[in-house]
């Protein structure tokens, strides 16, 4: 494991033109010591770190949106699987019932279904001849 903050590259020419410009530029500005040239490279660093900042800053806002967003789709396909189980649940309860109250009206007579509204307190439905109140 190398303790080297940056890799090591073999072959300069893969880094051009960048190579050739800081070879010019350290002999230009006389930077022949250890020190001259670590100063030059801490000042790189630190505006690299300075333009990538807001970036960072966006990127991991951006990231915590997508995963919000993933999140709020996974819970609204839960909602839709609930929601579709709801209603067919429903629909059979409904069937049901349609059954039941046609089997009603062909077996009982009016005074049964009355007597047995009654009895459930449901509400009366107004019959052919009655008037509506409104």
């Amino acid at each position: 494991m190398s303790d080297k903050l940056y890799p090591r590259c073999y072959h300069p020419w893969d880094l051009e033109p960048h190579y050739s410009r800081h070879v010019s530029a350290m002999t230009t500005e006389n930077l022949h010591h250890k020190a001259d040239i670590a100063e030059q490279l801490a000042w790189r660093d630190k505006r690299i770190a300075e333009l990538e900042a807001p970036f960072q800053q966006t990127h991991g806002v951006h990231w915590s949106w997508v995963a919000k967003e993933a999140e709020q789709r996974k819970r609204i396909e839960d909602l839709e699987t609930e929601l579709s189980a709801y209603k067919a649940v429903a629909k059979e309860r409904w069937e049901r019932l349609q059954v039941t109250a046609d089997w009603v009206d062909q077996n009982l007579s009016d005074m049964q279904v009355y007597e047995l509204k009654q009895a459930l307190e449901l509400p009366q439905r107004p019959q052919d001849g009655d008037k509506e109140e409104r």
